[in-house]
């Protein structure tokens, strides 16, 4: 696809080669053909080549966001355009990047028409569901009705009114199933009554334990996507479909005491065991749920045998329903006690519970059981204080087949799942429930979930993609070795993570032979190398002038991790790594020197993709420098209305998008300086400790073009 020139035309400038290629790729692209970029740089002159793949790659983000663009305007112009017609004539290699630009965009459309629903209802315009539906982009507007049905019924519910299912079921004659299971849902996630107990597994729903602006949150959560709540307690409404049980009825040894509460999947009861003179508590599996998820949960925990856990005494039938029977738990869940506390929880008196629900699930983990669901309401406290697991309804085991499911895909709260077990809920490990516990944590110290959105996807989206807010940040006074670990237990790639509840659980009761939180356990491919990067940390940080030549650090897999000192701008390599604002100001330290040392074009470029978010990098082309190309990365972000600063995560974050811009553009050599460490105020010796261990590891297990990485330890010129 070179298009060679012919012999008798008149000789073009490289630029004129290069416009002449990427106009047929366009219309290629136009046409349906699905080019390729590597076959446009097949032929090309050499020279030619770098400049090439940049335009190239650069007309590839302008044909998707015109894809996008378009999507928008039809939608604009009420003509529901569909994903799947946009997703036609795209490139092979490009349908995933555009499909998940596709899906946000749908996200980012059906939210405006609910906040433009509710700004017409607050206005007193009474605006209508079903002229809103008009507007549903192809294939979203059951969704949108979901969602549209939560928000009218919590408005009118404010307001005072009492909506009627039966008035929908009317007005939605070909949704009443839609209908229904909102409204279940609905009734599912309302508040516990204060005169109600909240002795049992899983009493209350997650937004009981959040603050009363984010009870909206949960509700259109839930809402939005039915049948997705394994509370076992939603507020103790009945009429859920359950069948109604006689307090005081007896069956074989037990007899009915009292009804606690009611979820997704069952009715639990106080009962007791009449031969012993013992209480239980007894969970009743509503009608038409999965017998086989029930199952799944008691044979679960009959495998467990732990302080930390609730017990499971028998398994049974009861008027054809199955009933699981437990040990009864006097006291409260985490949830509640939260709520009792204000909100959150002083370290102190948090790290003892934490403990306890770690060597509980480091019970499971031994076991092979991955748990799924841990937040507050499935911690259970009793009157002595200890804190045990509950509700394994989600769990499975790790060589099992897992036969669970929900509708939509979505096992787990939203506020603590893992990314990965969002995407792929049945091929998670101890991981996902490491990062369970840390959201736990997070909340139990700051009175809030990690990340919190309008929806369960908004939710989702935000804990993949944006920056973690570091818990110091929101509690200063919590000690850096807490903070450390649950920032951790956070990290968005499960490799970042503690691989074990044992490794949680020595950070959790230290000795002063235990590293921080975030050093690498003892690997034996890495051992040699990390022990030589701590001999030499005290150079690197304060002795600076001994560092006369470069340290070179060979790897296993042949590449080699250099740190070495002097200036950004003098190192020979592929690409250079800046670290900036969102809006790529350039006002200081070494994105300032590379400023002037790359010129005015590379400034330019560089602007025509601000704002970007924190945690990202973008690529230009180096400009003056001898590098092929930079990538500026985004470790400060002042446009929210909390900024974001630097962090463990974010680092991290950055360092993975280098990772795959290096890979897309095949880059061999890279240099980096200390990120975030200039106007960001990160610590030199932590963002040292984030950096090294994390290249060595890229270096060392990774597929990676990457050969050659180099920390600079910077001096602006």
């Amino acid at each position: 696809m070179s298009d060679p020139q012919s012999p008798n035309s008149p000789p073009q400038s490289r630029q004129e080669r290069v416009n002449r290629i990427c106009d047929a790729f366009e219309r290629q692209w136009q046409a349906g053909q699905q080019p390729r970029i590597e076959a446009c740089l097949e032929g090309a002159p050499a020279d030619d080549r770098e400049l090439l793949l940049r335009e190239l790659l650069a007309l590839k983000w302008r044909l998707r966001d015109r894809i996008c663009d378009a999507f928008e305007r039809r939608w604009q112009a009420g003509q529901q355009p569909r994903i799947e017609d946009c997703l036609e004539g795209a490139p092979a290699d490009d349908r995933e990047l555009l499909l998940r630009e596709l899906l946000a965009l749908k996200w980012r459309l059906r939210d405006r028409i609910c906040d433009a629903f509710e700004r017409r209802w607050q206005a007193g315009q009474q605006p209508r569901i079903e002229d809103c539906l008009d507007r549903a982009v192809a294939g979203d507007r059951e969704q949108l009705l979901r969602e549209l049905l939560a928000l009218e019924w919590q408005l009118r519910a404010d307001a005072g009114e009492q909506p009627d299912p039966d008035e929908y079921r009317q007005r939605f004659p070909q949704d009443v199933a839609v209908v229904d299971a909102s409204w279940t849902a609905l009734k599912q996630c309302r508040p516990v009554p204060p005169d109600s107990t909240a002795d049992a597994a899983a009493k209350h729903d997650t937004a009981e334990a959040i603050s009363p602006a984010s009870r909206e949150v949960d509700l259109r959560v839930d809402a939005g996507v039915p049948g997705t709540r394994d509370d076992e307690v939603a507020g103790g409404q009945a009429g859920c479909g359950s069948r109604a049980v006689r307090m005081g009825r007896t069956f074989g040894v037990y007899e009915i005491l009292e009804e606690i509460g009611r979820g997704g999947m069952g009715t639990v009861y106080r009962a007791r065991q009449r031969v012993l003179q013992k209480q239980v508590a007894i969970k009743l599996m509503l009608p038409g749920r999965p017998f086989e998820r029930f199952r799944r949960e008691a044979r679960l925990l009959a495998q467990l045998d732990s302080p930390y856990v609730v017990t499971v005494l028998d398994f049974g039938m009861l008027d054809e329903s199955p009933m699981l029977v437990m040990e009864w738990v006097e006291g409260r869940d985490l949830a509640r006690a939260l709520q009792e506390h204000g909100g959150r929880i002083e370290e102190a008196e948090a790290l003892p519970l934490m403990i306890q629900v770690g060597r509980g699930l480091a019970a499971a983990a031994e076991r092979g059981i991955v748990h799924r669901d841990l937040k507050p309401s499935n911690i259970l406290i009793d009157t002595k204080g200890r804190a045990r697991v509950a509700d394994f309804g989600l769990a499975r085991g790790l060589e099992d087949p897992d036969t669970v499911s929900s509708t939509c895909g979505l096992m787990g709260t939203p506020f603590y799942m893992a990314p990965e077990q969002a995407e792929d809920p049945r091929n998670v490990d101890t991981r996902a429930d490491v990062y369970s516990f840390g959201a736990t944590f997070y909340h139990v110290l700051t009175g809030v979930p990690p990340f919190v959105g309008e929806t369960a996807f908004a939710t989702f989206f935000k804990a993949k993609t944006e920056p973690l807010v570091s818990p110091r940040a929101r509690v200063p006074a919590l000690s850096d070795r807490t903070g450390e670990l649950i920032e951790r237990c956070l990290a968005k790639s499960p490799s970042a993570r503690f691989s074990s509840f044992e490794e949680v659980l020595r950070q959790l009761t230290p000795t002063v032979a235990t590293p921080s939180p975030w050093d690498e356990p003892d690997d034996p491919s890495m051992a040699a190398i990390l022990t030589r990067y701590r001999e030499r940390k005290p150079i690197y940080l304060t002795r600076r002038d001994e560092l006369d030549s470069p340290d070179i650090y060979t790897l296993v897999s042949g590449c080699k991790l250099i740190v070495t000192r002097g200036s950004i701008i003098r190192q020979k390599v592929d690409a250079l790594v800046s670290s900036d604002d969102e809006l790529l100001s350039m006002g200081g330290g070494v994105s300032e020197s590379l400023r002037y040392a790359a010129g005015p074009e590379m400034v330019a470029e560089a602007r025509k993709y601000t704002p970007v978010r924190a945690g990202r990098a973008i690529v230009t082309s180096a400009g003056r420098l001898p590098a092929r190309f930079i990538f500026h990365g985004v470790t400060l972000d002042s446009s929210k209305y909390e900024s974001i600063l630097p962090s463990r995560d974010l680092i991290l974050e950055v360092m993975a998008s280098c990772f795959y811009h290096a890979d897309t553009l095949n880059v061999r050599t890279i240099a980096f300086p200390l990120l975030g460490t200039g106007q960001g105020g990160f610590p030199v010796d932590v963002c040292l400790d984030t950096m090294f261990p994390y290249l060595a590891r890229a270096l060392t297990r990774g597929v990676t073009s990457v050969q050659e990485a180099r920390i600079v330890l910077f001096f602006p010129e």
